[in-house]
């Protein structure tokens, strides 16, 4: 467990700027540590009496597994107690519930489609009853996923208990016309702190602050509605409908918000050279950690009419990579799909890029198929690499590689920082080598590498195992050094 010495010297700049700071927004690039950041700002607050229950919202995944995660790790933040405000349909109290309506169904000789019915609505009641006991536990934290916030609102009505929020990935906020947007609006006066976390504030356009900074100030800054704001920062386009900045209104917006926003990007706090690594840990839901327990144990499973067997112990191992990263090979070698677990994360992380390219290493053939139907946007790097040039010209947003075809010579630090392993390569040849096409000089961004890892599986001993045999390796060179220098001493 790390303790609050562990901290960067700029995450506590960041903290002291939370805690001074009642109405603010957090700005910093991926990986540097907004969620601690955060944490440890509440921590100091609770201590001095300043906050009594915080609300924190966020993406789905982020919710229920990022913050939960980040409270647990940290010695400084362990006794924070939290509630994840969540009930999903393989909650057992709802699969329960839906498997009394159907037997009840057919005591009574209703048709099926009926007691499919019946038993959908048992169903989502017990969801809705799970939530709301949730919402009824006194934790010092409590964290709902984002689309749940008008639900929220309206459970609580006049009777809202937080007086602090957090809003994690706030450029989700740049619609002022959506419903989340209006339902913190009209809790914003009951607040008595409320900060905004995001690494990309506008990435489209400036526009896109209006929503988050009226959250913060209430209009005191760009005013109650953004008609007002366009028509003094930016000029509209009739013929293309787009809104384009007049000329020095991108420094005035940026003076405006002044003190309300701190700042933080990679390069300025970490070495250049030296990549954020970070682990994007995946919980499958109990059916889908039930057939890969089954895999693991009788070497076989079923999905839906198709079976798939293990032949050999030796064998194993890949079958429940593939079973990790989400679809099967069947004796004929065709992918069977089993779950979009990593898929989901993947978009997560695009969201939070907010249109920085991102380069997505797969090791499994049907891996990429699969991403590119998730991900029509995105370009498989070619065997010759004709793709590179696009790439460095920023006409690739996202591009899969396999870590085979990202051979010594191909040069990719000019494209993008960030690179996902959908799939984390055994070989740590192949998966330095691919670190090395962004990580490498002329990169300008501290390169950020991101692992996605199913907590449970065989993955989780992919990446302990790379680190022993890269730690080997440096032993290996500075030895070899080591022995030269003193050669030459001689």
């Amino acid at each position: 467990m790390k303790s609050s010495t562990d901290m960067n010297p700029y995450q506590w700049d960041g903290v002291r700027f939370l805690v001074e700071t009642p109405f603010g927004a957090y700005w910093l690039d991926m990986g540097l540590g907004k969620t601690i950041t955060a944490l440890t700002a509440i921590v100091v607050l609770k201590e001095l009496g300043l906050v009594r229950r915080v609300i924190i919202f966020a993406p789905l995944r982020v919710a229920a597994q990022t913050w939960p995660t980040e409270i647990e790790k940290w010695l400084h933040t362990h006794d924070l107690t939290y509630t994840v405000i969540r009930a999903t349909p393989d909650h057992p109290r709802a699969k329960a519930a839906r498997q009394a309506a159907r037997r009840a169904a057919r005591r009574l000789g209703l048709a099926s489609d009926v007691a499919s019915r019946l038993a959908d609505r048992a169903g989502k009641a017990t969801e809705e009853a799970i939530r709301l006991e949730q919402l009824a536990e006194p934790t010092d934290l409590h964290i709902i996923n984002r689309e749940r916030i008008p639900w929220l609102v309206e459970t609580w009505g006049r009777h809202w208990p937080y007086d602090m929020a957090i809003y994690d990935e706030a450029s989700g906020l740049r619609d002022h016309k959506t419903q989340r947007v209006r339902s913190l609006v009209r809790v914003r006066p009951k607040l008595e702190r409320f900060w905004e976390l995001t690494g990309t504030p506008a990435p489209e356009t400036y526009i896109d602050l209006f929503a988050q900074i009226y959250l913060l100030d209430r209009g005191e800054r760009f005013g109650r509605f953004i008609t007002k704001f366009r028509e003094k920062y930016f000029d509209y386009n009739e013929y293309k409908r787009i809104y384009k900045l007049k000329e020095g209104a991108a420094d005035a917006i940026i003076e405006k918000i002044g003190e309300l926003a701190l700042v933080m990007r990679a390069e300025d706090h970490l070495d250049l050279e030296d990549p954020v690594v970070v682990d994007r840990v995946i919980e499958f839901d109990e059916p889908t950690m039930a057939q890969y327990r089954k895999l693991e144990r009788d070497l076989v499973i079923k999905i839906g009419d198709v079976e798939v067997i293990s032949e050999t112990q030796g064998a194993l191992g890949q079958k429940l990579l593939q079973f990790a990263s989400g679809a099967v090979y069947d004796e004929n070698k065709k992918a069977v799909p089993v779950h979009d677990h990593k898929i989901d994360e993947l978009r997560e992380i695009l969201e939070e890029a907010q249109g920085a390219p991102v380069i997505v290493a797969y090791w499994f053939k049907s891996n990429l198929a699969r991403l590119q139907k998730a991900f029509p946007q995105g370009k498989a790097l070619d065997k010759d690499a004709k793709l590179e040039k696009d790439w460095t010209a920023g006409k690739v947003p996202l591009m899969f590689v396999h870590p085979q075809s990202a051979g010594h010579g191909l040069n990719l630090q000019y494209g993008g920082h960030i690179l996902v392993f959908f799939d984390v390569p055994w070989s740590l040849e192949l998966y330095l080598q691919m670190i090395g096409r962004i990580a490498r000089q002329g990169q300008t961004k501290v390169p950020m590498i991101f692992h996605l890892i199913v907590k449970g599986t065989i993955e989780e001993g992919i990446v302990p195992r790379l680190r022993e045999k890269e730690q080997g390796q440096d032993y290996l060179k500075a030895e070899v050094q080591r022995l030269y220098e003193e050669r030459k001493a001689a």
